[in-house]
Formats: structure tokens, C-alpha cells, sequence
């Protein structure tokens, strides 16, 4: 699984709905990710939120808190035009699905959104 920015050779960028594709693509390979959207934009587009971790029933806010974990939320597209986070979020969140860092999800749960600004 490639992002649209490594499939292009880093000259393209991935669209909100190429994203969330990529999301529940991970969401379905991975019972470690748990997509889910935190609010909804003002033009009425999803905010996704891929919670990442081990133990989790689900990607609520209860089982993330009763996990007692670290909670680490990373965000991504905060203005338009700020594609970096974008693509980094999802290769990170494709590493984590096939089982690396996994050290890290031991005393942390993350709250990974690639795209905050889906309107932008």
C-alpha cells in the first residue's frame, strides 16, 4: 500500500477522499487501528481519526482512556497547501498496521488525523 505522494514519485499529493481510502484500507488490514472522526468541517466533510493501539475495544474515547495509556495525538494538513503531515501520517499509520513500532504502542495510545483541514 503506497500513498499517492510515493506512488507519484513524491510530485503528487493525496486528495481528502485518497486519504480516506488509505485510512480504512489500514483500519480493515489492522485490528491495532480503529478509524473513527472526531467532528465534522463546516462545509460538512468528516474529521477522520485513526486511533492506533494495542488492547483498544474500539477507537472510543472509553477505550482509549480505560487503555490508562499515554495518550499522543499527532495531526497532520493544518492549513491548506501543508501536504507534508498529510503523506507522513499515512506512512507511519501503513508502518504501524504492518507491525513496526510496535514497542512504542506498549505505553501509548495514538491519535493520528492526516487531515485536520479538509475544507482547506
Amino acid at each position: 500500500l503506497k500513498t499517492v505522494a510515493e506512488s507519484s514519485g513524491f510530485r503528487s499529493t493525496s486528495t481528502y477522499a485518497e486519504v480516506l481510502r488509505f485510512l480504512q484500507i489500514v483500519d480493515q488490514a489492522s485490528p491495532i487501528i480503529h478509524l473513527t472522526s472526531y467532528g465534522t468541517t463546516h462545509e460538512g466533510r468528516m474529521m477522520p481519526l485513526a486511533v492506533v493501539g494495542t488492547g483498544l475495544k474500539d477507537g472510543s474515547a472509553a477505550s482509549v482512556l480505560a487503555s490508562g495509556k499515554l495518550r499522543v495525538h499527532i495531526q497532520g494538513n493544518i492549513h491548506a497547501g501543508e501536504v507534508e503531515g498529510k503523506e507522513s501520517t499515512q506512512i507511519l499509520l501503513r508502518e504501524l498496521a504492518m507491525g513496526q513500532h510496535a514497542e512504542w504502542l506498549d505505553s501509548m495510545v495514538l491519535l493520528v488525523n492526516p487531515v485536520y483541514n479538509a475544507d482547506g
